[in-house]
């Protein structure tokens, strides 16, 4: 059994088998973050507003973040690796319609799982809600049949190494400034 194999058979049990119309309200549910835009931003500017320097640190790195999440994903890596994506090969259910851009890595599983864990980072607690969302977000792409389920495997690498690095990124700018400030009172 080879790679592409095993691919394919998850790939035709989500989307075939499991195919029912709740599942398909759910695809299309977390296919556009546009619902979430608004109170989030709202929550984020808030929090920023109300928040010390290491808070405003964090939410501004919450933006890098995202902002390369999806830059790597859908401009660097979907170009570079040009994997065609599964709806264009196969007869599948479509409950969010065909999508023409490359499929390797998910950009969805990789912005989600670079925000997610990226927060789990900073509030450890928060990962009981935020690995079951990733896991949700991702997999709805398999079951609309847009992704298969490796391009899922490689936009959560790919979102674990970057808030990694934004999170070390963060550690050092947060500890220069508090060794600034201690070597200021001495």
């Amino acid at each position: 059994m080879n790679f592409l194999h095993i691919d394919e058979t998850i790939l035709f049990f989500f989307n075939q088998t499991l195919s029912n119309k709740f599942f398909d309200f759910l695809a299309r549910f977390f296919d556009k973050p546009d619902p979430f835009i608004i109170p989030l931003v709202i929550i984020w500017l808030y929090f920023f507003i109300k928040g010390n320097r290491q808070r405003r640190i964090s939410l501004l790195l919450i933006l890098l973040v995202i902002l390369l999440t999806d830059t790597f994903s859908s401009r660097i890596f979907k170009p570079l690796i040009g994997r065609s994506r599964p709806c264009a090969i196969y007869d599948l259910n479509l409950p969010i319609g065909f999508s023409s851009s490359f499929s390797m890595p998910s950009s969805h599983a990789t912005n989600i799982s670079g925000f997610s864990i990226y927060l789990i980072y900073l509030r450890k607690k928060w990962s009981y809600f935020l690995i079951p969302l990733i896991f949700f977000v991702s997999i709805s792409r398999v079951y609309a049949g847009i992704h298969y389920p490796s391009d899922l495997v490689a936009g959560w690498t790919l979102g674990f190494l970057i808030a990694s690095g934004v999170y070390l990124l963060r550690r050092r700018l947060i500890c220069k400034k508090k060794n600034t400030a201690n070597t200021a009172e001495i």
